[in-house]
């Protein structure tokens, strides 16, 4: 959503105008339209209120966040093969595929377990935030490469293969997010993370394993 933006002014405004309207009055909207109709339907509340118009904004709408989706996805496995395994994938062969996986997967009723998907995703994705801010303001293991860099408006030149420690502790982190009923499991994982990782830190645990040559520099002033 942000990879073009110029500075870091752009992404905090778009991000800050983006959830405000998009989370909150559209949705609030929603919710108003729902109430007046008296149905759940999205289908019937946009017949009944603004006709073939409606029905063409939710294709559009429909359209256009599938193809954010799907550009976010291919992005994604191509930066992921190329991190982890160290091959080329074409993005455009990359996408086609994620594409045509996903029709099935819907038409095949994957729906019916996005509860359960959502709920996963909550507790894998904040302990990475949270080793993220950890690393960068607390233990500051490679933040001294990161600001040297970012003086020459680049990116490091080389970065370890793994870290075992932070892999362990995501892990971790995860796991008490997903199984420990206590508190939001969210909140659990990502706090758990940082204070895991602040740890390892101070017991000098976090140590890369393996170094490769990362992608060449970006140019200063655009945000990745």
């Amino acid at each position: 959503m942000t990879r073009f933006n110029r500075s870091v002014a752009d992404v905090v405004k778009q991000t800050l105008v983006g959830v405000t309207l998009g989370e909150y009055v559209i949705g609030m909207a929603g919710v108003l339209l729902a109430h007046a109709v008296g149905t759940s339907e999205i289908t019937t509340i946009v017949t009944s209120s603004v006709g073939w118009v409606g029905i063409l904004v939710i294709v559009a709408g429909t359209i256009k966040i599938n193809d954010w989706n799907l550009y976010s996805s291919g992005l994604g496995l191509v930066n992921f093969v190329g991190t982890v395994l160290g091959r080329k994938v074409h993005r455009g062969a990359a996408t086609a595929v994620i594409g045509l996986l996903g029709s099935v997967l819907a038409a095949a009723g994957i729906l019916d377990a996005f509860v359960d998907f959502l709920t996963v995703l909550g507790v894998v994705f904040p302990p990475i935030a949270g080793i993220m801010v950890a690393e960068y303001f607390v233990v500051r293991r490679w933040r001294g490469e990161l600001e040297q860099a970012r003086r020459r408006g680049a990116v490091p030149e080389s970065a370890p293969d793994w870290v075992p420690a932070t892999l362990l502790i995501w892990l971790a982190a995860a796991l008490v997010g997903r199984f420990v009923e206590v508190g939001l499991g969210s909140i659990n994982s990502l706090v758990l993370a940082f204070v895991l990782y602040v740890v390892a830190g101070k017991l000098g645990w976090v140590r890369g394993v393996g170094s490769h040559r990362t992608a060449e520099a970006v140019p200063a002033g655009s945000a990745v």
